[in-house]
């Protein structure tokens, strides 16, 4: 048997290979340099956590019948606790065609979970059948 002992082309050069020779840009080896902060942006730190939830609205369609609109709402811990994401869902509910009554309710809520328990029978019921 014999082996080569010649060096790969260049062509044969890995993934790895090329992001070490290109990752170089006056750095020291191995670190990364932090971009600075836009003038006028406030830092990271001080923007609030936004937290997103999927809420639930209970509405009525044009047709007059009664359907669940779901969607995913961004949040602050202040809008959460003053239920501002629920009127957030029920106005993506609006835009899309749904109107009044709705009834919205997000995840945390005893009816959320109570979709997710009846979702898991109707799922089982599927699988039997």
């Amino acid at each position: 048997m014999t082996t080569s002992t010649a060096a790969a082309p260049a062509a044969d050069a890995t993934f790895a290979d090329v992001a070490d020779a290109t990752s170089n840009t006056g750095t020291a080896e191995g670190t990364t340099a932090a971009a600075p902060a836009p003038a006028g942006k406030a830092p990271e730190a001080d923007k609030p956590k936004v937290h997103y939830l999927r809420v639930f609205v209970l509405a009525t369609t044009a047709a007059g019948t009664h359907e669940f609109f779901t969607t995913i709402v961004g949040a602050t811990d202040e809008e959460i606790a003053g239920k501002k994401h629920l009127s957030k869902a029920t106005r993506k509910a609006m835009v899309e065609g749904y109107r009044w009554p709705m009834t919205p309710f997000d995840e945390r809520s005893a009816a959320a979970r109570q979709l997710d328990v009846m979702a898991g029978r109707q799922a089982d019921a599927m699988a039997r059948a």
